[in-house]
């Protein structure tokens, strides 16, 4: 037995209904006319402000873009004039971004994440594995990772002063002084 259900009733004259006018009732001509009047209204489309402020958007988004270029062209040009390059920049801020994780540290046997060679985007060798073990690093070790994260300490410097200058490039917080 199928779940469908067939009705097969005789259409119903318009006459049955005599509240229903013959212009309620759908009629070819009129709808012919319509569609032609609706396709001769599409060729004016263009004219209509919401397609011209479409446009004007679009345009303005060219001239944007046209724009950062020249922009970024600008800068890398400056950039290159002062000698800093792409890598030295995302060295830059990859060593940021790992200044801030190791500012998270608060015990000296906590690991702290090596940061780059400003010059060369490679991680520096050899790095300090926990803030404790700057304590046992000497002043030439310092010196090396200091140079190689572009910052050239005074050859007349102590390692005490070598120590801290290390500890804020890496991005520890400063040991408190011991009263005198």
């Amino acid at each position: 037995m199928s779940d469908q259900i067939c009705l097969d009733l005789p259409p119903v004259p318009v006459e049955d209904f005599p509240q229903v006018k013959e212009e309620a009732m759908p009629n070819p001509d009129r709808i012919d006319d319509a569609l032609r009047t609706f396709r001769t209204g599409m060729g004016s489309l263009q004219t209509l402000s919401a397609l011209q402020g479409a446009q004007i958007i679009v345009n303005a988004m060219d001239e944007l873009r046209a724009h950062m270029d020249r922009q970024f062209a600008l800068v890398n040009r400056q950039l290159a004039e002062i000698g800093v390059s792409g890598p030295v920049v995302r060295a830059s801020l990859q060593n940021a971004e790992t200044r801030q994780q190791n500012g998270y540290c608060s015990k000296a046997s906590e690991p702290l994440l090596a940061l780059v060679n400003i010059a060369t985007g490679e991680e520096i060798q050899p790095f300090p594995a926990t803030a404790g073990d700057l304590q046992r690093w000497t002043g030439p070790q310092m010196r090396t990772v200091l140079e190689a994260l572009g910052a050239l300490p005074p050859t007349q410097i102590s390692t005490d002063a070598l120590r801290r200058m290390l500890r804020a490039k890496i991005g520890l917080r400063q040991e408190k002084a011991d009263p005198a």
